[in-house]
């Protein structure tokens, strides 16, 4: 069946004619209805998407764009495993792999590339710039988007999450545990100036950071202190507010609701959904998989305000996932399990929350 689009003119609604066309058995968008705005030509529509980075023994490494459903839009094949992926709200996609750093467009089009072994996290600010680090080397870089350094490389001891806000400013998470590096979280300019480090620091080597995601300048994290994981609150200054302890490990796995609703999906294979003030949470009835299951999930994204997971197969002879959430109804949308799924990534249009709240 036809995908159809509808607009409403001068209190009207009238169908849009020809806007997705199918080739070579895929669906495509032909059309995209525009209009002046204050002077700017601008979509109607924002068709928003996910893109998922993966293996398998049959697909080998790829690349794909999905709508909402998870329907497949177009996919590519990639040179070999993604470290991190990252897209902002005109679908431009920003992808690390252990070979190099790669530019595509919203329909996968290869833009630009550079050659790189040594990064493994990525962010793209509201600006225009493209922030790369390097858990192994300590280190990171800024970028625009014709991959010309905005900043030389800077020390940041043992990277394990970057992310942005709206005026452009990086944050990231340090520290691994088995490491005397510190444990806290930075901020910084779009070219790599420190703002403020946190005023929660430590250098015990069972400590460690998972991952960091901002809302309007605030931060939260994810963070284990040797006998508990916790979710944590950093106000704009860097101080600490306040937590939440998590009853599982969180992994790779949080993500922000454009209401600012802190969203994981922990080890017991649920996704919990957290206040903005941490002093709620409500969890999901239904696991998307047994507790003690044979996955662990690797990245967290919002879609349409819906929580997009995947979670990596222990090895090809188990399967992996990828499932969806409905933050607003507690609910699971859709949940799909595939044998050998392995190196999974995920990120969707427009982009992390904190640097693009505006355009959710």
């Amino acid at each position: 069946m036809a995908k159809v689009t509808w607009i409403k003119v001068s209190g009207m609604w009238k169908q849009v004619k020809n806007v997705w066309e199918k080739v070579g058995g895929v669906w495509k968008q032909k059309v995209i209805p525009k209009g002046r705005v204050s002077g700017i030509w601008k979509d109607f529509i924002s068709y928003n998407a996910i893109y998922i980075s993966y293996y398998t023994e049959a697909d080998g490494y790829v690349l794909q764009k999905r709508d909402l459903n998870y329907n497949l839009i177009t996919s590519i094949s990639i040179s070999d495993q993604a470290k991190s992926i990252a897209c902002d709200k005109d679908g431009n996609v920003f992808l690390v792999t252990g070979s190099g750093i790669y530019y595509y467009d919203k329909e996968l089009l290869l833009i630009k590339s550079i050659v790189s072994t040594s990064y493994e996290s990525i962010s793209v600010n509201s600006t225009g710039q493209i922030m790369i680090g390097s858990l192994i080397g300590n280190s990171f870089r800024i970028y625009d988007y014709n991959f010309s350094a905005l900043s030389g490389t800077i020390s940041a001891p043992r990277i394990t999450g970057i992310d942005s806000d709206a005026f452009g400013n990086f944050y990231i998470s340090m520290g691994t545990d088995s490491s005397t590096s510190e444990k806290k979280i930075c901020k910084y300019t779009s070219t790599g100036v420190l703002i403020w480090t946190s005023n929660t620091h430590t250098t015990s080597t069972s400590a460690k950071y998972y991952k960091i995601r901002v809302y309007q300048e605030y931060s939260f994290s994810t963070y284990y202190n040797g006998s508990s994981y916790y979710l944590q609150k950093h106000d704009t200054s860097g101080l600490f507010i306040e937590s939440a302890v998590l009853p599982y490990s969180p992994r790779e796995g949080i993500a922000i609701t454009k209401n600012g609703e802190v969203c994981l999906l922990l080890t017991d294979q649920k996704y919990r959904k957290y206040s903005n003030d941490l002093s709620t949470v409500t969890i999901a009835t239904t696991a998307v998989a047994s507790s003690g299951s044979n996955e662990t999930v690797q990245d967290i994204a919002i879609a349409d305000n819906n929580v997009i997971a995947v979670a990596q197969a222990l090895n090809y002879l188990y399967a992996g996932r990828i499932s969806c959430y409905d933050p607003v109804n507690n609910a699971i949308v859709w949940n799909y399990s595939t044998i050998g799924f392995q190196h999974t990534r995920v990120c969707s249009t427009p982009g992390n929350v904190g640097a693009f709240l505006a355009n959710y």
